[in-house]
């Protein structure tokens, strides 16, 4: 019951270095699934809802001189209607700038709560998880599940994340998580752990701060920043309006 469609690619991650140039983005189509689009419509008496259910990454070593590859699929939650959504990109330096490491940082929500009633089997629990995966070559060479929450998990629910790197060339990822602590209490805060080159990470840690970032920038090296052992946060931070900035040291 899936209507055939173009997959559009949105809100992308890009990165160029020496004329490489590295792309990740997420689907955002109309509901492909006929029979979730006429449900979907009776919920909300809306004609679109919008799928982001599914995630790619494409490169081209040389933007002057060569085609991009064939996309690769890093996530899809097309299965239980959940949700993918691309968060961060980085690339690790490399002598050999053809073997360098690109690691992906993104979302992912195990399933849409409105289909599970009708079109999903009530077992499948609701999650909400951090995700990083590492390519080279356009090759897939690791993945890793970062935090995980929800049904049956713990409650702190991962919502927000970024990459951060140092000049001694270790990679960070600072996220914002959300939800019940072990004693029924809600909470949030910010998290640091570290990513390591050849997959897998570190355990995560609190970052003390007195009002966590729920959503927020850092300085990054797609924007032209330098690596730094200084993390420059600005963003929205819970209890307090507007923009707010905080400068962590490592």
């Amino acid at each position: 019951d899936k209507q055939p469609t173009r997959i559009r690619l949105c809100y992308p991650e890009i990165a160029l270095r020496n004329r490489a140039v590295h792309y990740f983005a997420v689907s955002d189509i109309i509901e492909p699934n006929l029979e979730w689009q006429k449900y979907k419509y009776e919920l909300s008496k809306q004609h679109w809802d919008y799928d982001f259910r599914r995630l790619f990454y494409t490169w081209t070593p040389d933007i002057a001189a060569s085609s991009f590859a064939p996309f690769v699929e890093i996530a899809n939650r097309e299965k239980t209607g959940g949700k993918c959504w691309n968060l961060d990109l980085w690339i690790a330096s490399e002598k050999d700038s053809n073997s360098e490491t690109v690691f992906l940082l993104w979302l992912e929500e195990s399933i849409d709560m409105r289909l599970r009633p009708k079109f999903v089997s009530p077992d499948t629990p609701w999650t909400k998880s951090i995700h990083a995966c590492t390519i080279r070559r356009g090759k897939i060479i690791s993945k890793d599940v970062l935090e995980i929450a929800g049904e049956g998990k713990s409650g702190l629910i991962p919502q927000w994340g970024r990459f951060h790197a140092t000049p001694d060339g270790r990679l960070y990822v600072i996220y914002y998580c959300a939800g019940k602590n072990e004693h029924g209490k809600q909470t949030s805060e910010n998290r640091i752990m570290e990513i390591y080159r050849n997959g897998g990470h570190s355990t995560a840690i609190k970052i003390p701060l007195k009002h966590p970032f729920n959503k927020f920038m850092l300085a990054t090296e797609r924007g032209g920043s330098l690596p730094s052992n200084i993390i420059d946060v600005l963003g929205y931070t819970d209890g307090k309006p507007g923009i707010n900035y905080a400068r962590i040291r490592l």
